[in-house]
């Protein structure tokens, strides 16, 4: 989010590439949060489009390409799609409770952080295994086996 909203070059670049705007976050609430990671999740494609464009862009600044030749050596890892997925399936539910304590439902609140935590200990390994397969079938992925075959 920083590296595109640092210029408005980049983030003209983005908004070509990806119909909804990465916005930035609020220190105070979880909503914030769950909207960018919703955006990464299902537009992560057209994201590293954008970066490799200004990566390779003649006219970029050297600053400008380093920082998105560095940006894409993080995105383009097996852990940051995976986690990516991950994310995007349990922040739902952390908003769901966030919402509830904002709004005042302290037991409804309470008794939805004992079943999420509870659902999160007992199916870590499904969790985990879904976002991994979710990830194996992203369009990245074959970029990604791609890059550690070549290692």
């Amino acid at each position: 989010m920083a590296y595109f909203s640092a210029s408005t070059n980049r983030w003209e670049v983005l908004l070509k590439y990806s119909p909804l705007a990465l916005k930035k976050e609020s220190d105070t609430r979880w909503s914030s949060r769950r909207e960018p990671i919703t955006v990464v999740h299902k537009h992560l494609v057209k994201i590293v489009e954008a970066v490799n464009l200004l990566a390779l862009d003649a006219v970029s600044s050297p600053k400008t390409k380093f920082e998105a030749v560095s940006l894409l050596k993080g995105i383009h890892t097996f852990e940051f799609v995976a986690f990516t997925c991950f994310l995007a399936e349990n922040i739902k539910k952390i908003d769901i409770v966030s919402k509830m304590l904002q709004e005042g439902f302290i037991d409804v609140a309470c008794n939805l952080v004992k079943c999420l935590t509870a659902q999160i200990k007992d199916c870590t390994g499904t969790i985990l295994n879904v976002s991994h397969e979710e990830a194996k079938r992203s369009c990245l992925y074959s970029l990604i086996q791609t890059r550690l075959l070549r290692r």
